[in-house]
């Protein structure tokens, strides 16, 4: 065959295999796009804050011959407050971690992140887990948005999946997380923390987890987990505070500290505002867990929590730990209220529910102790006292039909469970029809929403009380007191049973 011919077939089998190349490659693309463009370019939600980068790197926190354990979480140094309520002035953080376990190769993630900051997390698994591979555990501390909400998010991502990676946390959990992001409890595998509150073993991929269900450490499905082999205990909010340190977003690794917590003023003003803010209102379930950790003190060397900084090393978790310890005074319960001590707040208009207030007052101190306050100028302790009185008795005129909003601030605040005991009874003016007197509306709430007791029907009265009716609003606030006084065991009781329900 002539040189020029063989030339010519060689240049068209070229050719040809050129074109088989780009066309499988641009099939194999094509094919696999969603998986391609989510692990480069991750989904987003449209609201947020963050501007688009991949430069996230994901620092190392604890490594051994056995396992290396990577920061993985979010950071968000714009925050200026947290869920309408807690000032941020440092900003904030959600806290996940990566646990690779080597001798297994498997990959166990506690927490995801902020929906809003998802990104973060994605590029940091990105950084460490291989193509191809998958978190084959997750483990959730509690299901609150602001450390679940990325959850739908991850398992649609190249980095875990409804089909492979397995999930943890505890019987509520696992329903608020399926509620929360609409998917059917049976396409996932997953595990249940048992409800004994006692610890339960589990072996994740080699790594020895020690777990039990912590009720009401914020949310209901709370659980805290004792890592074994990394002397660590995972928290989920618990021991966290809403503090950034300065440059962590450029400079991540400054999420991890070894330093006591005492030493850092800034760190200390944020876990005493967040920790009474968050945990303030039940401290007893708190304490317990401390009381439950300081069981195995001697082995604990790192706190693994989602707000705020890592804290690594002995002294430095212990020093947290203390330092909750001391944030936590518990608020009085039921058999620790103040004895003989009562309450008469009111606001009033034109002095007529003043009169009725001084009133009920002095038939009060016939036979116990009590205290006046006037709402429109209220102490700032207002609620601590309502919380450690004996008996509150509360005073209001009616507008339109309803109480002052003084009143129903102090009403919003209070809680079945965390004000158990609380006593309260109403009085106050009203105007042109009995029928639109506000007081009824304040027993129907305080009824059917609190579940607290109310010893007396309310005492009301058209514009101003004659002589007669203030003479019997004294009689009125004696017989207040006479069966507060007579019932208080109830809730003593009452109060026992919850303490010991918590601690169980």
């Amino acid at each position: 065959m002539p040189q020029s011919n063989t030339n010519k077939i060689l240049k068209v089998l070229v050719f040809i295999g050129s074109v088989f190349f780009v066309l499988s490659s641009v099939f194999v693309i094509w094919k696999n796009y969603p998986l391609i463009s989510e692990y480069y370019f991750p989904s987003s939600p449209s609201n947020s804050p963050r501007f688009f980068t991949s430069d996230f790197s994901t620092p190392i926190i604890l490594k051994n011959d056995d396992f290396i354990v990577y920061y993985v979480g979010a950071i968000d140094n714009q925050l200026e407050i947290f869920d309408l309520l807690i000032p941020t002035p440092t900003g904030s953080s959600y806290n996940s971690y990566l646990i690779h376990s080597l001798k297994e190769d498997t990959f166990i993630l506690f927490e995801t992140v902020h929906e809003d900051h998802y990104q973060q997390l994605h590029y940091r698994l990105k950084n460490v887990i291989p193509v191809g591979r998958m978190v084959d555990y997750l483990f959730m501390s509690h299901m609150e948005p602001d450390h679940s909400g990325s959850f739908a998010l991850l398992m649609n991502s190249p980095f875990a999946s409804f089909k492979h990676t397995q999930l943890i946390a505890s019987n509520e959990g696992l329903e608020y997380l399926s509620r929360m992001h609409h998917f059917d409890l049976e396409d996932i595998s997953s595990i249940a923390v048992s409800e004994t509150k006692q610890w339960q073993e589990l072996n994740l991929g080699g790594l020895e987890v020690n777990t039990r269900l912590t009720k009401y450490v914020h949310w209901p499905d709370t659980t805290t987990t004792y890592l074994k082999q990394l002397k660590t205990v995972v928290t989920g909010d618990f021991f966290g505070a809403h503090y950034c340190p300065q440059n962590a977003w450029d400079d991540v690794s400054l999420i991890i500290r070894t330093d006591n917590v005492i030493d850092d003023s800034e760190w200390v003003a944020a876990a005493d505002l967040y920790a009474k803010v968050i945990f303030g209102h039940l401290p007893e379930a708190g304490l317990h867990v401390i009381n439950v950790l300081n069981e195995i003190d001697d082995s604990i060397e790192n706190v693994f929590d989602t707000h705020g900084p890592v804290t690594v090393g002995r002294d430095a978790s212990k020093s947290l730990r203390e330092l909750y310890s001391s944030i936590l005074t518990p608020l009085p319960p039921a058999k620790r209220r103040n004895k003989d001590s009562f309450l008469v707040l009111y606001i009033s208009s034109y002095s007529y529910t003043q009169e009725m207030a001084l009133a009920v007052a002095d038939g009060i101190k016939e036979v116990s102790n009590v205290e006046l306050i006037d709402l429109s100028m209220p102490p700032n302790d207002l609620m601590n006292r309502v919380r450690t009185a004996s008996g509150v008795l509360i005073g209001t005129p009616t507008f339109v039909g309803m109480p002052l909003p003084q009143i129903w601030n102090i009403l919003t605040e209070l809680n079945p469970v965390i004000d158990r005991g609380t006593y309260l009874g109403f009085f106050g003016s009203y105007g042109f029809d009995p029928k639109r007197c506000a007081l009824p509306k304040l027993e129907t709430y305080v009824k059917e929403i609190l579940h607290v007791r109310l010893p007396l029907q309310s005492a009301g009265y058209q514009f101003r009380a004659t002589s007669e009716e203030l003479e019997d609003l004294k009689n009125w606030g004696r017989i207040f007191v006479e069966l507060v006084n007579s019932n208080a065991r109830d809730f003593q009781e009452f109060d026992s049973m919850f303490s010991r329900a918590i601690q169980q």
